[in-house]
């Protein structure tokens, strides 16, 4: 049994210990969907390795079919990467990352240096950090913007204001899933990280629960990218994103061209490798904006 990085609440009881088993189908039942996405994968390796949750006493919940869209995103790569220790038999997950060189890269002639590591062996060793919940209230937290943003009054639907403070909910796989096959997300980098901000975005302060639903409906006319223009707004949203799972920001990797550090990030583009029978390569990439998205930093 492990820990979940958030858990799932069930009647006012907090679920956030886990077992995984042999994946019901095998590696033919991943493969047998139509959705290919990191989230889609996610989601079928989660269904297939974990029926029951515990609490830390060990009092247990045995998960419905609508439960597995309402775990969070975070607990999905921890539930994977033990699942991917049972399924390979090794004690450690592993899987080639690529880490691009800013230096001595040039236009057309791209840099990058391999690596497999263990992340669980690099946090073990505190190399890179691992963060956990200590309480489900904290799913929810909340930004506070350097620059008060202005929305301004629509007939009767919006009274309009100023606002500072916006309260952000970490995504489930369901969401995480709803916005992989969102093409206005998918069009551009930004556009998936507005996106994003707009699913965790799930209260500003200030304005009714009907008005933020009215703003944010629409998908053409994102709120975060409407509202969130100002550079110090921007960097907020992302600095004070909840730190879950791991995180590789002093994470030490140098270029194997020229040796300029190049670490400090987590590459999970190859993460589900370990369920197709094809060796993974750089140039074979296939994680979608998605995964890198919602796991950036």
């Amino acid at each position: 049994m492990f820990r979940l990085y958030c858990g799932l609440v069930r009647e006012g009881i907090w679920y956030n210990h886990a077992e995984v088993e042999p994946i019901s189908g095998g590696i033919l039942s991943i493969m047998d969907g139509m959705d290919k996405s990191g989230a889609g994968y996610m989601l079928k390796v989660v269904e297939g390795s974990v029926k029951t949750l515990y609490t830390q006493e060990g009092k247990s919940y045995s998960l419905e079919p609508e439960d597995y869209k309402e775990i969070k995103g975070k607990d999905g790569w921890k539930i994977c990467e033990e699942a991917s220790k049972l399924f390979t038999g090794e004690k450690y997950h592993t899987f080639e990352e690529h880490f691009f060189c800013s230096v001595c890269s040039t236009t057309n002639h791209e840099k990058y240096t391999p690596v497999k590591e263990s992340w669980q062996q690099l946090a073990e060793k505190g190399l890179i950090d691992e963060h956990y919940l200590n309480d489900p209230s904290e799913f929810r937290w909340m930004t506070e913007l350097p620059v008060p943003i202005e929305i301004k009054p629509l007939q009767s639907h919006i009274t309009g204001g100023t606002y500072t403070k916006l309260v952000r909910e970490i995504l489930s796989i369901g969401q995480m899933i709803r916005l992989s096959k969102d093409s206005w997300a998918a069009q551009t980098e930004a556009n998936m990280l507005c996106a994003t901000w707009d699913a965790e975005i799930v209260e500003v302060v200030g304005l009714s629960e009907r008005e933020l639903n009215i703003l944010k409906r629409n998908n053409q006319e994102n709120f975060s990218k409407k509202y969130l223009k100002d550079q110090a707004n921007i960097e907020e949203m992302l600095v004070s994103e909840r730190k879950l799972g791991y995180e590789g920001e002093f994470r030490n990797v140098s270029c194997k061209h020229c040796g300029s550090e190049v670490g400090g990030h987590l590459d999970f583009t190859n993460f589900f490798s370990f369920l197709s029978p094809k060796k993974s390569s750089h140039s074979a990439r296939t994680a979608d904006r998605t995964t890198r998205s919602t796991t950036r930093r």
